[in-house]
């Protein structure tokens, strides 16, 4: 968009998802003709967060009008095959972790945040390949520390298996009060758990598919915008019921 000086719409298409949001907002941007001649583009971002009935109305003004289009994407299973067909496909890979050190460092210097190597290391280690946990998990322990040591990162390791163990024993109101006051992100958390059970393999083949079918399910939820805390108690209730049989 840069390069071709263009003018440009961005929506981020998890958030802008209805069929009003295309119709209304795509639709007119396309409809409209330049003031200097430069290309009009249209950058939907995480569009497999779209409804089907909103990807087939984004399918007939990508046919209709002379505009571009930019489509990013986590799953292209999701995005339906008429759109898939007038794209261009570029598959981007996950980053070496390296890379994934480098930035966060980075962010450190760029936000003055004090941190020890071994640490950003952890880090990096303990999220990857996400590097959006990464982050997530850097923010929060700014907001506590000084500065960010190698114990800082263990700590909130322990604690999140502090709260597993509560969860796996029935103190779901002890949990839930744990990861209030302690402002933990919770998809961090419910991927930590994901992380330590295939881990440590504590249960049969039978019973480890129904879990991950149900840490699937919460997952989702929590992608397209449901309350992060409501989810996280009914996995936790569905979780400790499934265990306890």
């Amino acid at each position: 968009i840069k390069h071709l000086k263009a003018e440009s719409l961005f929506l981020n298409a998890s958030d802008d998802r209805r069929i009003e949001d295309i119709r209304e907002k795509v639709k007119k941007f396309v409809q409209c003709m330049s003031n200097n001649s430069s290309p009009r583009i249209v950058l939907l971002d995480e569009c497999d967060g779209m409804i089907k009935g909103s990807q087939e109305a984004l399918r007939s003004l990508m046919e209709q009008y002379p505009a571009k289009f930019i489509l990013t994407c986590n799953d292209i299973d999701k995005i339906i095959e008429p759109v898939q067909s007038r794209c261009t496909k570029i598959h981007l890979g996950q980053p070496k972790k390296e890379e994934v050190v480098a930035r966060l460092q980075e962010i450190c210097k760029l936000e003055s945040i004090q941190y020890e190597e071994e640490a950003i290391n952890k880090l990096v280690e303990i999220n990857y390949p996400s590097i959006r946990d990464a982050i997530n998990q850097l923010q929060l322990l700014s907001m506590s520390n000084n500065t960010i040591t190698e114990k800082v990162v263990l700590t909130r390791t322990e604690d999140f298996n502090n709260v597993y163990d509560m969860i796996l024993n029935g103190k779901l109101d002890e949990a839930r009060k744990q990861w209030i006051e302690n402002g933990y992100h919770l998809r961090d958390l419910l991927h930590h758990i994901f992380s330590k059970i295939m881990n440590d393999k504590p249960f049969d083949f039978i019973l480890l598919k129904e879990i991950i079918n149900l840490i699937a399910e919460a997952d989702y939820r929590m992608v397209v915008n449901a309350d992060e805390d409501i989810t996280m108690f009914w996995f936790c209730m569905k979780f400790r019921g499934i265990v306890k049989c």
